[in-house]
């Protein structure tokens, strides 16, 4: 499924401003282990979000957010915050993320991540040993006319900040793209709709 952002002109607001998403603490996730599945990544330069989807480090995002250049065929290394958000301790982690399955249209890829360590020139190195992830998202296989006028929720990055939640409103689908009204930025891409 793909996601459109749609937003009423009244509720344009500037590019930088993020006042309007709530800290996870702040949000119905506070006592939930979602929020914990979801790590900023950095890669070239770009900051984006991306969710855990296995206990071993199976890493779902967008192309983009790991350049669906080489990293989509290749592979690449990545840094991931854990807990990077308010009132946590952030744990930062260097990982190799070798691609399982992408699609460039889509903008969607899911990667391995495998740990990493410095080799005697103190080059990064890829490990054989799966990065061990403290929580992941399980997925759930539901009909598309069943999110309409539903709340949904993004858990991101918002412009590489800490994590924060935003709400979504889902306006309609045609059985394969949905119609949202909420605001997105950069820095949530690859964040999980829950």
């Amino acid at each position: 499924f793909s996601v459109s952002c749609v937003r009423k002109e009244k509720e344009e607001v500037p590019f930088n401003d993020i006042s309007f998403y709530k800290n996870v603490g702040d949000s119905h996730f506070r006592a939930s282990e979602v929020p914990n599945a979801v790590v900023k990544i950095s890669h070239s330069g770009s900051v984006g979000t991306g969710v855990f989807v296995s206990h071993d480090g199976m890493l779902l995002t967008n192309n983009h957010v790991v350049g669906s250049g080489d990293c989509f065929k290749e592979g690449c290394f990545i840094s991931l915050d854990f807990y990077y958000q308010k009132g946590r301790v952030v744990t930062t982690k260097s990982a190799f993320a070798q691609p399982l399955h992408g699609d460039d249209g889509a903008d969607i890829s899911v990667h391995q991540l495998y740990s990493t360590y410095k080799n005697g020139d103190g080059e990064l190195v890829k490990s054989e040993v799966k990065l061990q992830t403290p929580t992941y998202l399980r997925m759930t296989n539901m009909t598309p006319d069943s999110f309409v006028g539903q709340n949904l929720y993004t858990i991101g990055h918002p412009h590489g900040a800490l994590k924060k939640v935003t709400e979504l409103e889902v306006l309609s689908t045609n059985g394969h793209d949905f119609w949202i009204q909420g605001a997105v930025v950069s820095g949530q891409s690859g964040s999980p709709v829950v």
